[in-house]
This record gives C-alpha cells, sequence and structure tokens, in this order.
C-alpha cells in the first residue's frame, strides 16, 4: 500500500469475489475487507491501511487520518454482527 494500492485495487481485487458461471470470470471484489467463516470460525480481514497513506515528507507535518472508513464499520457492525455471534474469531 506504500504505493497508493494502485495495482491493488486497479489489478487483483477485479480478479477476486464469487466466480460466475454464466458470465465464466469472477465477479469481482470492490472492497478490501473480507470474512471467510465455517460454523466454528470466522477469519476477518481488515484494510488497516486504506487511509493512512500521506503525501510524503509533507506527512510530517500533517499526519493522515488512520481510522476505518464508515463502510468497514458498518459492515463490522450490522453485517458482520459480531456482538451476537459466539463463533470463534481471528482477525
Amino acid at each position: 500500500m506504500y504505493s497508493r494500492g494502485i495495482s491493488y485495487f486497479r489489478d487483483l481485487l477485479p480478479t477476486l469475489g464469487i466466480y460466475s458461471k454464466e458470465q465464466k470470470k469472477y465477479l469481482g471484489q470492490k472492497a478490501s475487507y473480507f470474512c471467510l467463516e465455517n460454523e466454528h470460525w470466522r477469519i476477518i480481514s481488515l484494510d488497516t491501511g486504506y487511509e493512512s497513506v500521506g503525501i510524503p515528507l509533507i506527512e510530517y507535518i500533517f499526519k493522515p487520518k488512520c481510522g476505518f472508513p464508515d463502510d468497514i464499520m458498518k459492515w463490522l457492525t450490522d453485517t458482520l454482527n459480531l456482538k451476537n455471534d459466539k463463533r470463534g474469531l481471528v482477525l
């Protein structure tokens, strides 16, 4: 992500996601976070560097914002519903 993740977002994410037999390709993934789960475990991956990129040298004066975007927080609380899930969790 030091290079602003250009290749990650442009080249890698579109090759991930669910495979469509009709379109004969992967449908792509729009986000840089995901959850793998089964009946016993959840493995959650979060993009901790999504908003951490600043402008070299200037970032010593103006610190980049390093929080999670609202859509990730909404995904964690609403979609994953972690509060009410009793499975093991790997973050």
